[in-house]
């Protein structure tokens, strides 16, 4: 299976709903001065530049539309972009592919862990306000040993007994509209276009 690699540093299933991002200046720039006031961290924007990183205006449109208008229609659009981007891995997979991936956070990697051990509806309020561009890292210096750590971790510590897939992750979810919106908005969603 292709993997890309999303501006908010997380990996996932390549798919329609992604385009490459990083050949777009304009675009670039305006993630980081959303995010982060005028500050322009220049590694991670030569690095956006030169890679392949993805970004999805489809998906900044429909989180944009149910920010709008809370109904059950726009989050039942987020609900499903979600299980069709998901639709080809399993939970775990996608959790121990984050603990791979050298792009992502401190912070994303606890984001990762709450949902294991069934933690995140209660502490979701955490990541809501992280900007995408703080979840992203050049390196975050994983070792093999860390990575090893880390699924072991997930394997030994981890209710997936329990959660063993993503419609019960998502059903679990979606009963927290705020927990599910800052799920989907951390994972996927990297600007709001006014």
């Amino acid at each position: 299976m292709n993997y890309i690699l999303l501006t908010t540093g997380f990996l996932v299933p390549a798919n329609s709903y992604f385009n490459i991002a990083s050949k777009e200046y304009n675009f670039i720039k305006d993630l980081f001065n959303r995010t982060q006031g005028n500050v322009i961290n220049s590694e991670i924007l030569d690095f956006f530049k030169e890679n392949e990183v993805y970004t999805s205006s489809i998906i900044n449109n429909a989180y944009k539309k149910y920010l709008e208008n809370k109904n059950f229609d726009n989050l039942i659009s987020l609900v499903n972009i979600t299980t069709d981007i998901f639709k080809n891995i399993s939970f775990i997979e996608f959790i121990k592919l984050q603990m791979t991936n050298k792009h992502l956070s401190p912070i994303s990697i606890s984001f990762c862990f709450d949902l294991v051990e069934d933690n995140f509806i209660e502490k979701h309020a955490n990541y809501y306000v992280i900007p995408s561009n703080i979840k992203f890292n050049l390196n975050n210096n994983l070792t093999k040993d860390k990575i090893l750590e880390n699924i072991k971790k997930i394997e030994k510590g981890n209710k997936f007994h329990v959660i063993e897939n993503w419609e019960n992750i998502l059903s679990k979810l979606i009963v927290n509209k705020e927990a599910f919106e800052t799920f989907f908005k951390y994972i996927f969603v990297d600007i709001i276009v006014n």
